[in-house]
């Protein structure tokens, strides 16, 4: 088993789950590991999940009860109590759950020995080779034992009876029980001997109107005399089932005729409906009856980080705040806190179908954004109404957002922008753009759309004019024709407006620095792994050439800040593509008088030129 020390606040790290179970905390951690600790903070267990968790796998590393909780060790099972002491000091390598006696539990040491324990902890009998368990029901255990006698052990009195008997008959309420005096019928109930009779004869049930309840008929025997034992069964089977003499054993014959019972003597007959004694030796204690329910969750608030976390509720971690997800009305959405307690505000639930449903924030390291669904429930990552907080409760900015994006390590929020840019112009719409760590970079009013470049932000307004913007938020040329420019790397070329011969003006994104240039297109170059290259194709006049971007805007190649010649602007077409490209990179460079082939770094390889 995986070690953990106790800790008061159950050793939470970022990205953790906690959910308090009522008695007990579960703490899943992001790599299928799950610690369980008592409510005090003492840890009691881990476990790993090797192909993801299991509720089925669960079970057999945890097994909660009613005042107690066993957990696996490896090969064996520790029995504690809900505040962390050790029940049992023996090493448990088995346990049993008898059916019909679900109070109690059967566990087994190395030595093959079975004890029974109570689920509220309590041993009722210590490790001992008792023999064979053959029935176990209510509070009677019955064990066969090497002479094939069978031995009663009540598990009220913590005790075996004093007799042994040769035979066993379970039926319902009870047992009977032979032994040379007859036959003893036990009740499962009291654990105590209520009649002894020479012989039993099941004759007949009753079915109760209107319930699924049966009254069921015993004839028993005593002295040449008979009388009846009825058993009332109760289709609910948390409900104890009642037992009694209802006819005196001092008849000389028992018949039942529909739902009449007559018991005959020399003298005369009597008769008993069944209706009558239903009524008479069952009704009141029936009607007395009231379920009880048992609350696991009752005085099990736990303090986190200043918080309160009741039975039931989910705690998600994160680097610098905390969630609780609540219970009934608030399952649709969770509240978040500062670690010192402070109130953040609610954020929804996103699920993407493939991971367990989350709290839907955008987390930096300035401030958290808690993006809430309006319509209730859960719902997808970039949609719902964004606030923004900082992690002491301020607001950020006040205004909400109702779509997010993550673009190249930053966070676009906008407002009405999707909404006008596909169906209403006339909405007003606003942007915030924030780097990975919340620092704000850039707000812009009335645009329709925002592309996040590698080196810049590229912004489109309402009449299709484009702007673009460096990663600092300043302005780097605004107000084009999407027709006019190019963003080429950490560049944006621009032609001009009036005379295309001009060439074009090319603007250094990370700089802001600007350049004239006369060349009038560039595109560029692709093919299996030419991409990484960064290799380009410029075109001026009539003639093209190779350029590959280097960044380094301090030198200058045939008049191109940033770019390095490869293939000089001489020929009438470049041929870039190769059948072997994917392992080597050749350009077909082709004149009107002859063609010549460059490599990679600009060399001349081979020509037709006489």
């Amino acid at each position: 088993m995986k070690k953990y020390k106790d800790s008061k606040d159950f050793g939470l790290k970022a990205g953790e789950t906690l959910i308090h179970k009522g008695k007990y905390i579960q703490v899943f951690e992001r790599k299928n590991g799950i610690r369980i600790y008592c409510l005090n903070g003492k840890y009691l267990g881990y476990h790993f999940f090797k192909n993801g968790y299991s509720s089925m796998e669960m079970k057999e590393f945890c097994m909660p009860l009613a005042e107690c909780i066993l957990i696996k060790d490896t090969f064996v099972w520790e029995l504690y109590s809900y505040e962390g002491e050790k029940i049992c000091n023996q090493r448990i390598t088995k346990i049993d759950f008898p059916s019909k006696a679900s109070e109690y539990i059967f566990i087994y040491n190395g030595l093959k020995q079975m004890a029974i324990y109570s689920k509220v902890g309590k041993c009722i009998l210590d490790f001992c080779n008792c023999g064979e368990l053959v029935f176990a029901k209510k509070n009677i255990f019955i064990f066969k034992n090497n002479i094939s006698e069978y031995d009663i052990f009540d598990a009220k009195a913590k005790k075996f009876m004093q007799n042994s008997f040769e035979e066993v008959i379970p039926t319902i309420g009870g047992f009977y029980l032979k032994n040379s005096e007859g036959y003893h019928f036990l009740n499962e109930e009291t654990a105590k001997i209520e009649i002894q009779v020479d012989a039993f004869y099941s004759i007949a049930y009753y079915k109760i109107p209107h319930t699924r309840n049966y009254i069921y008929f015993d004839v028993i025997y005593k002295n040449k005399c008979c009388g009846v034992l009825a058993k009332l069964q109760f289709c609910d089977s948390t409900r104890k089932n009642l037992v009694k003499v209802i006819i005196p054993i001092e008849f000389k014959k028992i018949e039942v005729c529909e739902d009449k019972i007559k018991a005959y003597e020399e003298d005369g007959i009597t008769t008993y409906s069944c209706p009558m004694i239903y009524s008479k030796y069952f009704g009141q204690e029936d009607s007395e009856y009231k379920e009880s329910f048992t609350k696991i969750e009752e005085n099990t608030e736990i303090k986190l980080f200043f918080q309160t976390v009741k039975s039931g509720e989910i705690v998600y971690m994160y680097d610098k705040i905390f969630a609780i997800k609540g219970l009934k009305n608030e399952i649709i959405s969770c509240s978040f806190f500062s670690m010192n307690g402070t109130y953040l505000g609610k954020a929804g639930l996103f699920d993407d179908g493939e991971n367990s449903v989350r709290p839907n924030i955008v987390e930096t390291e300035s401030w958290v954004a808690l993006g809430i669904d309006s319509s209730g429930g859960t719902f997808n990552a970039n949609y719902g109404n964004w606030i923004l907080r900082s992690y002491d409760g301020q607001k950020v900015m006040n205004i909400p957002f109702d779509d997010y994006e993550k673009r190249n390590n930053y966070y676009i929020f906008s407002y009405n922008m999707k909404i006008r840019r596909f169906s209403d112009k006339a909405l007003k719409s606003y942007v915030a753009i924030f780097d990975q760590k919340g620092k704000l970079i850039l707000t812009l009013n009335d645009v329709d759309a925002v592309v996040c470049e590698k080196s810049c932000f590229k912004v489109i307004d309402s009449n299709g004019k484009i702007s673009f913007y460096n990663l600092s938020g300043k302005i780097i040329v605004k107000d084009l024709d999407e027709n006019r420019v190019e963003n080429i790397e950490d560049t944006i070329w621009v032609k001009s407006e009036k005379n295309p011969s001009e060439g074009c003006i090319m603007y250094n994104c990370l700089t802001g620095d600007k350049y004239q240039l006369y060349d009038e297109r560039i595109e560029k170059v692709t093919g299996i792994y030419i991409n990484e290259l960064k290799l380009y194709k410029v075109y001026r006049q009539n003639y093209c050439g190779i350029f590959k971007f280097t960044g380094d805007f301090s030198l200058k190649s045939d008049c191109i800040p940033g770019f390095k010649k490869v293939v000089p602007i001489k020929y009438i077409e470049i041929d870039t593509t190769s059948e072997n490209s994917a392992i080597f990179v050749q350009f077909r460079a082709i004149r009107k008088e002859c063609e010549e082939i460059y490599d990679i770094d600009g060399n001349v390889i081979a020509t037709t030129e006489s």
